[in-house]
């Protein structure tokens, strides 16, 4: 016969069987299976919810003779714990619906992209709905003939992976149903897991910039009875070793790591300590951060947001003299963790070989040597060409696709927290000037830099209007490319020494942004050490200079500011300069000079203003428009701005009513690219020196620079200064740096001879 559903001779029917195999395609899914949740928070709901829960007898192990019980003892407690348990659940419920469920959709929805067309993705709940016996029946309406069913619990125990297991099998026995079914069950040590927990746990301790001499790190389990562990359950032990490997991947002494247990129901023993009782002696012992790791759950719920989140949380605040509970989030939708999960699927479990030693994640930076450091650094951005700079070396924008592309603070604050949640990132911070837009950030320990690089690239430049593609330089490449930068190397003003406060700002925002690893923060240290010793030790010293500086030496600017009255609006690195160069070395009456600055939160700012600012009368706005600072610019003869926003501060309209400039003529020099005025370009009486012919005359400083006697020499010796430290990313680290500048093997082939493979650590689990 031939079958209706193929071209091809059919055994197995006569073409009505729609069982058979030839009418039935290989489809595979995946079935990812939790505990449970109320369908609301209202108490009807969770009592239906708790009568399913606690009637199992996985959950409460009554003796043989008392087991037909067990229905209405559930029924019992759910009656009487209800009401209590709809309002914790009030207290937790978001908007989409239950946190559990919200969540398991969202990885159910994650793990199907990450896997692919070929794959379709359930979920199905324990206890509530969606029910396994309706979620079974629509993977079979769907024509699946292969599933793989991951329980969503790393650790097995009977009260959730065996009861889960066990429902699963009942129900296809039920419904008759015909499956190719493979478990993937107990994954407490599977590598991807690990290593998913482990980097989830490193970000949120190097965000709080807390440490082991800080912080203690508390793993939190659900527990269950101890006499299930005497009656072989295997999920304690589980427990254990998942900890350990988390806690030796992380790099936390065990000395500063705890195991508690939560969630006690009924008055039998259960595993201790409990969760509660150690939050409060940890208070009493005098800790004052506490970072709880909630390790056997994967999505947070109930017994993570509520029980630990706000009760623990309370819990330790009034027990502890301001100390902080600071609860981890579950790996919920990590994208790290769903990988892993579909490498699970994919291949199941693959166990951390115990025979192996495990490479740390959080070493201390002050105990991670500067080449291990170095290696781990990645920069991707845009810059635009230095006036010394080979055409050759990089990929380079122009001017104008540059000033196109930059942004202002609020919108790079919100780019480098996105960076920051990439996978395998440390830390991260954006360097962001007239001449470059570049993220600079420091993979983890072990992560290759190609991985991380077309992440990052993405993340930073997603808002962008942009075909260019950005360049992306690694290890001592990139902290050679920083290091050239805050020399003033890389400048279009050669030796222009406002990069180092443009590189303090730049720390200040990540740190603003919590962004800032201590590894970043090293390393920023060793360019501020590297530049102040160049300016020290070399000639190049003798040739660094702020950009206003050089700027205004070349502008015919003729204003004696002991004389005539002055406005200098922005505290940005530029208007800090300005301010400096006007008042240093002079007696100026605070009347004829005002600073207009917005807000003091910056740590920069404060400092500055303590120091030059009492020279100037200061002006502290909202808005650069405010009534305080036009009636200032109304009094001025000269105005500088130096103010990094795209939209005007400064309008026509806002003083021509207020002032006559053809009898009183005003200057206005303009250091915003992006144009901080409007109105003023044909106006009789008013000069505008914007910041393109600002440009032209730090050129024009840069080229007499240039030929200055010595110039050549010096910028060599800075230069190879740098190829010194930038070798550094290949030095055996327990070694000085070489005495004598370049080795012989560094001038032909870029490597110090100092370099040691054997140094190297191998066969280290990654």
């Amino acid at each position: 016969m031939i079958c209706k559903a193929t071209p091809e001779p059919c055994n197995g029917c006569s073409g009505g069987n729609a069982r058979c195999v030839c009418h039935r395609p290989r489809r595979r899914a995946v079935l990812l299976l939790n505990l449970g949740t109320p369908d609301s928070p209202k108490v009807a709901d969770v009592r239906r919810y708790l009568r399913e829960f606690l009637a199992d007898p996985f959950v409460i192990k009554l003796p043989k003779y008392a087991r037909k019980l067990t229905p209405v003892l559930a029924a019992l407690i759910a009656q009487f714990r209800g009401a209590q348990s709809a309002a914790a659940y009030r207290r937790i419920w978001w908007d989409e619906g239950s946190p559990l469920r919200v969540i398991t959709e969202r990885q159910q929805k994650k793990l199907e992209a990450r896997l692919g067309g070929v794959w379709s993705v359930y979920h199905a709940m324990r206890y509530g709905s969606p029910s396994m016996k309706d979620v079974l029946a629509q993977i079979v309406a769907d024509d699946v003939t292969e599933l793989v069913v991951v329980p969503m619990y790393p650790q097995w125990a009977g009260p959730t992976t065996g009861t889960a297991v066990e429902e699963l099998y009942r129900e296809l026995r039920r419904q008759g149903l015909r499956l190719n079914v493979t478990l993937r069950a107990e994954w407490y040590d599977d590598r991807g897991y690990i290593e998913a927990q482990a980097h989830l746990l490193n970000r949120f301790i190097a965000e709080r910039g807390l440490s082991p001499e800080t912080g203690l790190l508390l793993f939190s389990a659900h527990s269950m009875p101890a006499s299930y562990i005497r009656d072989g359950d295997p999920y304690e032990g589980q427990i254990r070793r998942t900890i350990d490997l988390v806690r030796r991947r992380l790099g936390w002494p065990e000395e500063r790591t705890a195991l508690s247990f939560q969630s006690k129901l009924g008055p039998v023993p259960w595993l201790t300590p409990s969760t509660a009782q150690t939050l409060e002696d940890l208070a009493k012992r005098g800790e004052k951060n506490v970072v709880v790791c909630p390790i056997s759950f994967t999505a947070d719920c109930l017994e993570t947001l509520e029980e630990i989140g706000m009760l623990g949380a309370e819990q330790f605040a009034e027990h502890s003299d301001g100390g902080k509970l600071h609860l981890v989030p579950a790996l919920n939708d990590d994208d790290e963790f769903i990988g892993a999960v579909a490498a699970l699927v994919r291949k199941g479990p693959n166990s951390v070989d115990p025979h192996l030693p495990i490479l740390p994640l959080c070493t201390s930076s002050e105990d991670e040597a500067l080449p291990a450091l170095i290696s781990r650094l990645v920069m991707v951005g845009i810059v635009k060409r230095g006036r010394l700079e080979d055409p050759n070396e990089l990929q380079f924008v122009d001017a104008a696709c540059l000033r196109s592309l930059r942004r202002e603070r609020v919108d790079l604050l919100e780019s480098i927290q996105q960076c920051r949640t990439q996978p395998h990132v440390d830390g991260c911070f954006v360097f962001n000037t007239c001449q470059r837009s570049e993220l600079y950030a420091l993979v983890d320990h072990g992560t290759q830099a190609d991985r991380v690089i077309p992440g990052l690239s993405s993340a930073f430049f997603e808002r962008m209007d942009t075909t260019i593609e950005p360049i992306s330089l690694k290890g001592r490449e990139a902290y050679r490319h920083l290091l050239r930068a805050a020399t003033g190397l890389n400048s279009t003003l050669p030796g222009d020494a406002d990069v180092v406060e443009q590189l303090h700002s730049a720390r200040l925002m990540a740190e603003h942004a919590q962004t800032l690893s201590p590894g970043l923060m090293r390393l920023l240290e060793e360019v501020d050490r590297t530049v102040k010793s160049i300016r020290e030790e070399t000639a190049w010293g003798s040739f660094m200079i702020d950009f206003a500086a050089a700027a205004l030496s070349r502008l015919d600017l003729t204003w004696n500011p002991s004389e005539t009255d002055g406005v200098i609006i922005g505290g940005s690195t530029t208007s800090r300069q300005l301010l400096r160069i006007i008042v240093e070395g002079r007696a100026i009456d605070t009347d004829r000079l005002t600073f207009a600055y917005r807000g003091t939160a910056r740590k920069d700012l404060v400092k500055f203003i303590r120091r030059v600012a009492p020279h100037a009368r200061r002006l502290r706005v909202d808005r650069y428009d405010d009534n305080e600072v036009v009636r200032a610019v109304v009094e001025a003869d000269v105005v500088f701005l130096g103010i990094d926003s795209r939209e005007p501060v400064l309008k026509l309209e806002q003083l021509e009513r207020m002032r006559d400039f053809a009898v009183r003529p005003l200057t206005i020099v303009d250091f915003n690219s992006f144009g901080s005025t409007s109105g003023f370009e044909f106006v009789d009486g008013v000069r505008l020196i914007d910041a393109e012919e600002i440009g032209r005359a730090a050129l024009a400083y840069g080229e007499l620079q240039m030929v200055r006697p010595g110039f050549e020499d010096a910028f060599e010796e800075a230069r190879r200064y740098v190829e010194t430290a930038a070798c550094a990313a290949d030095w055996n680290p327990v070694l000085k740096q070489c005495a004598n500048g370049l080795c012989e093997e560094c001038s032909h082939n870029g490597h110090c001879r100092h370099a040691s493979s054997s140094e190297r650590m191998r066969g280290q689990y990654v």
